[in-house]
């Protein structure tokens, strides 16, 4: 082989590899593309997934502080309706007490 030859024959094979290369990094572009795209789509899906989650719980803690709000509400009319009965039966106990006593003093007068 002359030196020309042996000269073309490594350009053609230089020019192989180069096409090679270039391939290969259109090959790999085309993944990183695709992978890229893979991962937004799951994204997306994850997050959607996720936001109805939250807003599930945003509901149901809603609900929650209402029951609260409407429990401690109750927790105040019964406290007072409590004190309220309590006085009255202070004031009956006190007019029983007083009434035996009349009785008491009237069972006195008639036996003295």
């Amino acid at each position: 082989m002359n030196m020309e030859s042996e000269m073309k024959e490594r350009f053609d094979k230089l020019e192989t590899l180069i096409g090679k290369t270039t391939e290969g990094h259109a090959n790999l572009e085309r993944l990183i593309v695709d992978v890229k795209e893979s991962l937004e789509t799951e994204m997306k899906a994850g997050f959607s997934a996720l936001n109805t989650k939250l807003d599930d719980n945003s509901i149901r803690l809603d609900r929650h502080a209402g029951l609260l709000r409407s429990g401690g509400q109750r927790i105040v009319k019964l406290d007072d309706w409590a004190e309220k009965v309590d006085k009255s039966l202070e004031t009956k106990d006190r007019e029983i007490a007083e009434l035996r006593e009349r009785v008491l003093r009237l069972e006195r007068k008639k036996s003295a």
